[in-house]
C-alpha cells in the first residue's frame, strides 16, 4: 500500500490551515476585503455583530439592504462596504439551534460555503467571518467551530480565493474552540459556554438577552429586538447565582 495519498492529504491540510487565521476582536475594525455579517433574514440590522456592522457601515448599508428581497437561512448576499474598511459585506443568515435535529449543521456549513463562493467570485483575497449562530441563536460553540473550520478548509482546498480566511472570535471561549477545531489546542479542558440570560428590554418591553459575567459587573449591550443600548448590572450571590438588573441608558 502506498503512503503517498496519506502524505498528500496531510500536506494539503497543513497548507489549508496556513490560510486560516484566528483573530479575537472587533470584526468591524479588520482591514480585509470582505467582512461577513451574521444577519437576520430581513437584512435590516439587529443586535450583536449584525448591529455593529450596520452602525460601522452607516445608513448607506441599510438603504442598500432595503432594496434586497431578504435572505434565506443558509444563503448569502453581498453588498458594498460603505463606511467600513472592507470593500464588500456578505450577509448570511445562520440557523437557530433547535437541538440539532433540524438540519442546523448543514445550514451553518452552507453559510460559510455560500459566503466563500461570493467572495471568490468577487475576486476578494481576504475575508473575515464572525462565529455565525453562536450568539442569541445558541448554536453550541465547539460544534460551530468545527463546522466553520471544515467548511472553510473544503473551500480553500479547491480554490485559490480567498487567499486568507480570518475567523474572528468575540471572547476567549470562542478563540479556544476555533483553535481546538484547527488542532492548535489539543489539550484544552472542556468547559461550559456561558449562555445569554433572558431579560425584558426596558425600551421596547420585548424579551431580549444579555451576557452574564460570573464575577459580576456592569456592561452596555444592545437589545436584539430594538437595538437600543441597555445598561446591564450583574451581581452574584454566595452560591454563584447571578442577579441581573437592566435599565435604560437615559434613565
Amino acid at each position: 500500500m502506498s503512503w503517498l495519498p496519506v502524505v498528500y492529504h496531510l500536506v494539503m491540510a497543513a497548507l489549508s490551515h496556513d490560510r486560516i487565521e484566528v483573530v479575537q476582536g472587533d470584526i468591524t475594525r479588520l482591514d480585509v476585503d470582505v467582512v461577513v455579517n451574521a444577519a437576520n433574514s430581513s437584512l435590516l440590522g439587529g443586535g450583536g455583530v449584525d448591529g455593529a456592522i450596520h452602525r460601522a457601515a452607516g445608513p448607506g448599508l441599510l438603504a442598500e439592504c432595503r432594496a434586497l428581497p431578504g435572505c434565506a437561512t443558509g444563503q448569502a448576499v453581498m453588498t458594498g462596504g460603505h463606511r467600513m474598511r472592507a470593500r464588500h459585506i456578505i450577509h448570511t443568515v445562520g440557523p437557530v439551534w433547535r437541538g440539532g435535529q433540524h438540519g442546523e449543521a448543514s445550514l451553518l456549513a452552507s453559510c460559510y460555503q455560500r459566503s466563500l463562493e461570493l467572495a471568490a467570485r468577487a475576486g476578494a483575497p481576504t475575508i473575515a467571518f464572525p462565529m455565525i449562530s453562536t450568539g442569541v441563536y445558541r448554536f453550541p460553540l465547539d460544534d460551530a467551530a468545527r463546522i466553520a473550520v471544515a467548511a472553510v478548509t473544503r473551500h480553500i482546498d479547491a480554490h485559490e480565493l480567498p487567499e486568507l480566511v480570518i475567523l474572528c472570535t468575540f471572547d476567549d471561549a470562542a478563540t479556544r474552540a476555533v483553535r481546538a477545531a484547527l488542532g492548535q489546542d489539543r489539550d484544552r479542558e472542556p468547559e461550559a459556554d456561558a449562555m445569554p440570560a433572558p431579560v425584558q428590554c426596558p425600551y421596547c418591553g420585548e424579551p431580549t438577552e444579555v451576557s452574564t459575567d460570573e464575577q459580576g459587573g456592569e456592561s452596555v449591550e444592545d437589545c436584539i429586538v430594538c437595538c437600543r443600548p441597555i445598561d446591564v448590572s450583574v451581581t452574584v450571590d454566595s452560591d454563584g447565582a447571578p442577579s441581573i438588573r437592566v435599565r435604560r441608558q437615559d434613565g
